[in-house]
């Protein structure tokens, strides 16, 4: 199962990866913008505070490779 997940994590980086950065970046934004907006604010704030994590975890993970 494992190595499913990593299987399909690979081909959607790839695909991913056809995009240029600047639509991938501006794409992103949105979805923190529309993630932020999900609900009241306090909702909102505690979602974008989760995708904050979520990207640290990221970036660590991205740093120690």
């Amino acid at each position: 199962m494992k190595g499913l997940l990593l299987a399909l994590a690979s081909i959607l980086a790839a695909a991913w990866g056809l995009a240029p950065t600047g639509l991938r970046r501006r794409l992103l934004f949105g979805l923190f913008v529309l993630e932020g907006r999900a609900g009241d604010s306090k909702r909102g704030l505690s979602n974008l505070f989760a995708v904050e994590q979520a990207l640290d975890l990221a970036i660590n993970e991205r740093a120690m490779a």
